[in-house]
């Protein structure tokens, strides 16, 4: 048996085995399914089939011939020994990156040769292995058209999954984005992924409009599958995550790099013409799809992994200096692309030109910072002194401040730039406290057995349980779960439903209720709800605060 050593190239030789007994039948619909296979292929395969045919007589007389023709190439192609009907190192190379672990090179090959050979949709379908076999037997063959949209699923981090069908007309450039480091040990350098500019729906959007067009924009990256919302570094060196292509809504990622993180993102175009950016796409829908494999700490990390898929998507990529050996790090990654003539550089040869159009979001951390001075130089007995210690402050104490401090309420109402900062502090406090309460909850129910589900059920009514449901168990199990793995780019009606966040848990009201059942909890079991129950807290309070700030404050005058 054939077995796979991960990062080697073995050579795919197999053992001859007992020839597959077919019948005159059988022979008959494979001739017919192969009518327009690549002529030597053709012949490779009939000549495997011919051998294996059973001599008409009466202990096969009573066979029944309903074997489809993609079952009868399977068998010929798992007992053959020619080379030409098996894989070979530069299917490996393919095969790494659309498939990942999850069968062997052998299993791999036969079921897509297979497809290949007798599915009609197959170079829409599987596009990457439609090229490999397209290149490997001098497939010349004219094709249909396949559709302009492609799908995805794309997280967004307040509604859950959403199934995207992505119009490559629409989508302008393809960039690489480049987050900075962070302060964490897993984003010390970094982080790589891939930009999709998604213009407006308006035909004549121009370069500008697509790249103003934000909230349509599309990142696709390679990440561990974190099913406990924190990466754990231990786990990630021992390979116990698994590796997917993410999607994710761009808006979504600038919030968490730029202004939750304190990070500079920059975007910058690939030099590709339409034909390879539309070859692409599709390319990396199957990978989106398809792909799963163990994701390993410094080899199989956001940098490698997204290196090895540009070595195929863009033949050539890694022909350029410096390009042919394999990155951990993000940030060298990216200074490598940006030597090369890969990418369109000169877009950042001025940051501030860079971000005004859209390839450069700078740290919002500086904006911040002079809100924090703005709010100081105002108030007058601040009890902080700089944007962690404002965070680290009780939302409800942070409110009182401002009612007492007549003053800096008044001030408050009369500059709308001051106000804009106190703003803009108190929906900082939102974004970080979100995720916390998602991270310790998500902490929790990795480990829930039957008596702690127990406590919860006689804590809680029935109204108050579907609460719990709605707003925390489901939120979470949207974002810890994988997103299933296919076996090639799915049909519009095969792309699966994903379930939706509630929408009644964005409200207020929601909030509210889903922080009464974390305080009922708490009261029951404080070791386990205590933290979970003062993120909460902290959460509502600060949209509370926010909106004081908004329509309160006008409301509050004497």
């Amino acid at each position: 048996m054939l077995s796979l050593v991960q990062g080697c190239s073995v050579l795919h030789t197999l053992p001859k085995l007992l020839p597959v007994q077919l019948t005159a039948s059988d022979l008959g619909s494979l001739q017919a399914s192969l009518q327009h296979a690549p002529t030597a292929l053709r012949k490779a395969v009939l000549d495997e089939a011919q051998a294996g045919l059973l001599e008409a007589d009466a202990s096969v007389s009573n066979k029944q011939d309903n074997t489809s023709s993609e079952a009868v190439l399977q068998a010929l192609l798992s007992s053959t020994s020619q080379v030409m009907l098996s894989p070979d190192a530069e299917f490996e190379v393919f095969d790494n990156i659309v498939n990942g672990n999850q069968l062997s090179i052998r299993q791999s090959f036969i079921a897509a040769l297979s497809a290949y050979l007798t599915s009609p949709s197959f170079h829409c379908q599987q596009p990457l292995y439609f090229r490999y076999f397209q290149q490997r037997y001098y497939d010349s063959r004219k094709l249909a058209s396949c559709s302009w949209s492609v799908p995805f699923a794309v997280m967004q981090e307040r509604e859950g999954l959403k199934q995207t069908q992505l119009d490559m007309r629409r989508v302008r450039f393809i960039h690489l984005l480049f987050a900075g480091e962070g302060e964490a040990l897993a984003s010390r350098f970094g982080h790589v992924a891939l930009r999709l500019i998604v213009c407006p729906e308006a035909q004549s959007s121009s370069d500008a409009d697509c790249n103003a067009n934000l909230a349509e924009h599309v990142v696709l990256g390679f990440g561990a599958h974190v099913n406990d919302l924190e990466l754990d570094i231990v786990k990630a060196l021992k390979g116990d995550y698994q590796a997917y292509l993410f999607a994710a809504n761009f808006l979504d990622t600038y919030r968490n790099y730029a202004i939750s993180e304190f990070r500079e993102v920059y975007s910058v175009p690939f030099n590709i013409n339409t034909l390879q950016r539309e070859q692409m796409l599709s390319e990396l829908s199957e990978i989106h799809w398809r792909f799963k494999d163990d994701y390993a700490f410094f080899s199989k990390n956001c940098t490698g992994l997204l290196q090895q898929a540009l070595n195929i998507l863009l033949p050539g990529f890694d022909k350029g200096e410096g390009m042919d050996d394999l990155f951990i790090r993000p940030d060298s990654f990216f200074e490598a692309v940006k030597g090369s003539d890969w990418l369109e550089t000169y877009r950042l040869d001025t940051l501030e030109m860079a971000e005004q159009e859209g390839y450069y979001f700078s740290s919002t951390k500086p904006f911040y910072d002079r809100a924090v001075e703005a709010v100081l130089g105002a108030m007058s007995a601040p009890e902080f002194d700089d944007v962690d210690g404002y965070l680290e402050a009780n939302p409800v104490m942070r409110r009182k401040a401002i009612e007492s401090d007549v003053k800096y309420a008044e001030q408050l109402r009369q500059d709308e730039h001051l106000l804009e900062a106190q703003l803009m502090l108190e929906e900082l406090a939102i974004i970080r406290s979100e995720r916390r309460i998602m991270t310790v909850a998500a902490n929790y129910f990795k480990d829930l057995d039957v008596p702690k589900i127990e406590v919860i059920r006689r804590a809680l009514n029935t109204e108050q349980l579907m609460t719990f449901e709605s707003c925390l168990l489901t939120p979470i199990k949207l974002i810890a779960q994988p997103i299933p793995r296919l076996a090639e780019i799915p049909d519009i009606a095969d792309v699966p439903q994903f379930e939706r966040l509630s929408k009644a848990c964005k409200s207020e009201e929601g909030r509210e209720s889903l922080r009464q059942v974390l305080d009922i909890l708490k009261n029951n079991d404080p070791e386990h709800w205590e933290k979970i129950a003062a993120f909460s807290f902290y959460m509502t309070e600060s949209y509370r605060n926010v909106e004081y700030l908004q329509t309160g404050l006008k409301s509050a005058l004497p």
